[in-house]
């Protein structure tokens, strides 16, 4: 009994309480494959894991798969096929594509012997504000008449304005039409200020135009509850506004779809060049006759038009690239089964056959698309060959704990800042994939998660996909 107190006593001297303590804990956190594939088969065997079909699919870039749970089984992947729509896009057009934006027409002093065009090639960064900038343009050139109106010329993409899977009827921001004229997204801010309780409230549409109306029904009240829709009204767009808003409260915006982009974004050009000083006739829909260029506007380079559109998971954004990819790749008029054609290429050169997916459109919102975790999973793997495209597609993503969908999850744990992955979130949809740093110098683990038919709520059902996340990066990072 001697010999054991003394060996306490020598053993909290030297080493102390945290000493003895420090070493079960850093054993027990070093994780290892063995325990890594254990933890990831218990929480593939949760009861929300359960709910439904779950597919898991997970290896190291160039080596082992490390776990797979009906790897090849197809399930709607929500937003997650956008890493297809990025990844193929990037690949054909490269990181430097810019869209071009022109403003056309022939001017004779003060006025303009043709109509001003406006032609598009799908920008789907295009605003209200890039509009008010080229009429002042135009006022500085000496235009103050343009008789022959506005024409906007949207032929560089076809007529079919709702991507398969989208629908019509939703005023849903989340689900805009698409043109080769497009601006704002397509959709338009209503922005509500309380006025004294009890009285109506003020409601403005922006950007103003003609193609709006408004019927408005918004009074001051005790509390904020606000209702915005918008239909068809001939061959503009009603915006109703219902409800109330709390005296004293901060401005308050929604955002409705428009129907027409043609439509919206020549009526807005129209406006635009009125307040500029110009006296401007109608607008309507025609062709560029070869008159010559008076305005050339170009977006951002598309690194950046992805990354905008995976980091806010834009469904807009989305649907133009696909329409402009397969302008590019097959001749326009763009349209999505031009652009899902396309990328069938990528898909057969990363080697995924074509029993493993099938894509409607370029968001994934709605529609046939279903696609299996371990095509996605090769198509991540397969950028790795071309640097650049790696890294494009990459640094678009958002980042565990810190950027885009993924700000508000993983947050404080070991996979915030270090987990680079898609989200994808439907009704009763859900799928994170991604890719999980490494030490320097090693490759990737790449993962897919998709989970179809939970009749829990998406935030239970996340908790599934995190966990595994936070083991990933425990791995990953020897901790």
């Amino acid at each position: 009994m001697r010999v054991i107190a003394l060996a306490w006593f020598l053993l909290l001297t030297l080493g102390g309480a945290d000493g003895l303590a420090r070493r079960p804990r850093a054993a027990a956190g070093a994780l290892t494959l063995r325990a890594l594939q254990h933890g990831l088969r218990r929480a593939y065997a949760r009861p929300v894991a359960r709910m439904g079909t779950f597919a898991v699919y997970v290896k190291v870039a160039g080596g082992r798969v490390i776990f797979s749970r009906r790897g090849s089984t197809r399930l709607h992947p929500a937003s997650c096929i956008k890493l297809v729509t990025a990844a193929a896009t990037l690949r054909r057009l490269g990181k430097g594509y810019r869209f071009h934006t022109l403003v056309r027409g022939r001017i004779q002093g003060d006025h303009m012997t043709t109509p001003i065009f406006l032609w598009g090639q799908g920008d789907p960064s295009l605003t209200s504000h890039d509009l008010e900038r080229f009429a002042r343009q135009v006022f500085a050139r000496g235009v103050r008449k343009i008789p022959g109106g506005v024409v906007v010329d949207d032929s560089y993409f076809d007529s079919r304005r709702w991507p398969p899977g989208f629908r019509e009827p939703s005023s849903s921001a989340y689900m805009t039409p698409v043109g080769a004229v497009s601006m704002d997204g397509n959709t338009v801010q209503v922005t509500v200020n309380p006025t004294q309780p009890g009285t109506r409230a003020k409601v403005t549409l922006l950007p103003p135009s003609s193609y709006l109306l408004k019927r408005i029904s918004v009074k001051t009240g005790k509390r904020t509850r606000l209702y915005a829709y918008a239909s068809r009204s001939g061959k503009q767009l009603r915006v109703f506004v219902s409800g109330t808003i709390a005296a004293g409260a901060s401005p308050t915006s929604r955002w409705v779809r428009v129907l027409d982009p043609a439509a919206y974004a020549g009526a807005t050009f129209k406006s635009a060049l009125e307040r500029a000083g110009i006296v401007v006739g109608p607008v309507r829909r025609g062709r560029v006759k070869g008159e010559p260029v008076l305005i050339r506007h170009q977006s951002k380079p598309l690194a950046e038009l992805v990354a905008y559109m995976n980091k806010n998971s834009s469904n807009f954004y989305a649907e133009q690239l696909i329409k402009a990819l397969g302008a590019k790749v097959y001749g326009r008029p763009g349209t999505t089964r031009k652009g899902v054609k396309a990328t069938r290429g990528l898909m057969r050169r990363s080697g995924i056959p074509a029993r493993q997916y099938r894509m409607d459109n370029g968001s994934g919102l709605l529609g046939r698309t279903r696609v299996a975790p371990k095509a996605l999973v090769r198509l991540l793997e397969r950028v790795r060959t071309l640097p650049w495209l790696y890294k494009a597609l990459r640094d678009s993503l958002p980042v565990a704990g810190l950027t885009g969908t993924l700000a508000r999850r993983l947050v404080g744990t070991v996979a915030a800042g270090r987990v680079h992955a898609k989200t994808g979130t439907v009704n009763k949809v859900s799928c994170l994939a991604g890719y999980v740093d490494r030490r320097s110098g090693k490759p990737p683990i790449i993962f897919a998660i998709i989970h179809n038919g939970f009749t829990t709520s998406h935030r239970v059902a996340r908790k599934v996909q995190d966990r595994m996340v936070i083991l990933l990066a425990r791995y990953a990072l020897g901790k």
